[in-house]
């Protein structure tokens, strides 16, 4: 009886530790390397990551590819952080600038020009970050409801919506 004990003790941390291993080899010590890790094995080619957005025990962070933007939303789990979804953006293109907008998992984004200084997603305030490389920025806003969406406003540089 004693050696079906060791047996099963040993047993049982054998798997633990080989759990345990695994769970720190997937996780990554900022959000923005399990950003990296996770499009790696997704076949996702990041040009950069940019912002974070980070909130309690997630972070948004907003990546951009070739010709395309997109967030990945990363979890900080017991050995560190591992992205749970990728959330598609929209084209960087101007044709989409100034008024298409996107909205899915909590997220409303889109693409605007210079001309517009700021947008309002309900009564909050939206996040700008430039695109590298071009004249246009994502504004992005996290937690948003479906109530929300429907009350966007886009504003210009003298302050005026349109």
């Amino acid at each position: 009886m004693n050696k079906v004990k060791k047996t099963v003790l040993t047993t049982l941390s054998i798997l633990i530790s080989a759990w345990i291993i695994y769970a720190q080899h997937n996780a990554s010590a900022q959000p923005h390397e399990a950003v990296q890790k996770a499009a790696d094995q997704e076949g996702i080619q990041l040009h950069e990551t940019a912002i974070t957005h980070l909130e309690d025990d997630y972070a948004y962070t907003l990546y951009y590819t070739e010709d395309s933007y997109g967030f990945a939303l990363s979890e900080k789990k017991m050995f560190g952080w591992k992205v749970v979804n990728f959330v598609e953006g929209l084209p960087i293109t101007e044709a989409l600038a100034n008024n298409g907008y996107s909205f899915s998992n909590g997220i409303m984004h889109g693409i605007v020009t210079s001309f517009v200084s700021s947008v309002e997603v309900g009564n909050q305030s939206s996040n700008m970050q430039s695109v590298p490389g071009h004249s246009l920025r994502v504004w992005y806003n996290v937690n948003v409801t479906p109530e929300d969406v429907e009350r966007i406003k886009f504003f210009d540089q003298d302050g005026g919506e349109f």
